[in-house]
């Protein structure tokens, strides 16, 4: 039953990747931290990374940004990656 509930998890993961948007990348990035998925959460933060400048003028990003004290640790993830992701581009 384990291995059923597994790859079961492992579908929907895989279907959250193929669906990332702008509009829901900052959702599926908390869910990604709550269902303790690294392979969706590296999707999200890489997929918010290059498309911050539309990421940021979302619903998602401002709930995030007004709740900070519940994500601070995934803002601080985002911010950690955008800075080398910035570095690496100069």
């Amino acid at each position: 039953m384990q291995y059923q509930v597994d790859d079961l998890k492992l579908k929907c993961i895989q279907y959250f990747i193929k669906k990332t948007t702008v509009k829901n990348a900052i959702e599926q990035l908390i869910l990604a931290d709550l269902v303790s998925s690294e392979n969706l959460k590296s999707h999200c933060i890489k997929y918010i990374c290059d498309n911050a400048d539309c990421v940021i003028k979302t619903e998602s990003w401002k709930s995030m940004k007004n709740d900070a004290k519940t994500y601070a640790h995934l803002l601080a993830e985002l911010f950690e990656v955008f800075a080398n992701y910035i570095k690496s581009d100069d």
